[in-house]
């Protein structure tokens, strides 16, 4: 029984850690975006769109 206590708040404390990562990594600055909107204009010839997502890995 104590052994299933202790993996259940490993898995607990791993997510609140990954949680808390997740708040502290800034969404890209327009400085950031310009490359990859450069490169994206220079493959298809236009503007792209670009659309900023979360993602969990």
């Amino acid at each position: 029984m104590a052994l299933r206590w202790s993996a259940l708040g490993a898995d607990v404390i791993q997510n609140f850690i990954q949680e808390d990562i997740m708040r502290t990594i800034a969404d890209f600055t327009g400085y950031e975006q310009k490359p990859a909107s450069t490169i994206l204009f220079e493959r298809y010839g236009r503007l792209v769109a670009i659309q900023l997502a979360d993602s969990e890995l």
